[in-house]
């Protein structure tokens, strides 16, 4: 099996089932009769640049990349970011002080709404940094940090 179509089958794989390990892979290449080894489903991980993220049950499993996720605009700004992702963190709460804004999720979220905030297109945003439940923001100026906690706020 080619490269290409096996990492399609991996693709496919993680958006029929919720896939948490490597080893998951490698069973459903099995089921298929077709004999794929745990090294070359890393290296095809990395290659696709899967990502973990943890699910409603709490549960971290594969999906694909948030830059090939939908993105939709927003009503503030010129802000875009993948709000579907954003909304299924649960943001429980947003605070916005000087240039930086927390943002507290349901535990296990935070790293997910971290990344997301730092691959959206955010041109004012420096940075994001996310343990277990709390997201803090840096960015540029006090008025961009409350564009972004006001946005945030519509999502929740």
């Amino acid at each position: 099996m080619k490269k290409s179509e096996r990492q399609q089958y991996i693709q496919q794989f993680i958006e029929q089932a919720d896939i948490t390990r490597q080893e998951d892979l490698v069973q459903c290449f099995l089921d298929m009769n077709v004999v794929v080894t745990q090294a070359t489903i890393s290296r095809d991980i990395k290659e696709m640049k899967l990502i973990k993220v943890v699910g409603e049950n709490g549960v971290a499993h594969y999906q694909m990349p948030i830059n090939r996720l939908d993105n939709r605009r927003n009503d503030v700004g010129n802000l875009t970011v993948p709000s579907a992702i954003l909304n299924g963190a649960d943001v429980l709460q947003v605070d916005q002080l000087n240039n930086y804004v927390s943002i507290s999720v349901v535990p296990g979220h935070g790293p997910m709404v971290a990344m997301v905030i730092r691959q959206g297109n955010f041109p004012h945003v420096f940075t994001a940094i996310g343990d277990d439940s709390t997201v803090l923001v840096v960015c540029d100026t006090e008025e961009d940090a409350r564009e972004l906690q006001t946005y945030i706020a519509q999502l929740a």
